[in-house]
């Protein structure tokens, strides 16, 4: 019988192959994609560490796995300071990201600028 850590670790294995369909939702720090007639959702719950750092880290991470009327059958939450499955959570949570963004291509695309330029120098 699976369990969240087993979902973890398969999103993780098709998102790094890109066959998770992963979409921004209206909170910014959240993604989620739907696989069959379920979806899945990453969250975090964000601290900023001091005022004058503008980036934030995640203090908390959050898996669920939702029905087709987005009810909750599953979930896993993870905390930075307090959880072993923060890390494989966080992997995720970054591999969604990216895949939601489009940051794969954008980078490729920066790679191919930045190899241009050096040897136009």
């Amino acid at each position: 019988m699976a369990d969240m850590k087993d979902v973890i670790e398969r999103l993780i294995e098709r998102t790094e192959e890109q066959r998770v369909p992963w979409k921004i939702t209206s909170d910014e720090d959240a993604f989620a994609a739907a696989i069959g007639n379920m979806s899945v959702m990453v969250s975090s719950q964000m601290l900023r560490r001091s005022r004058q750092e503008s980036r934030p880290e995640p203090m908390s991470l959050r898996i669920a796995i939702l029905d087709e009327r987005w009810r909750e059958i599953a979930s896993l939450e993870a905390s930075r300071y307090s959880s072993r499955d923060y890390q494989r959570l966080y992997s995720l949570w970054q591999s969604a990201k990216m895949s939601a963004t489009g940051a794969h291509p954008r980078l490729d695309e920066f790679l191919d600028a930045l190899d241009a330029a050096s040897r136009l120098s």
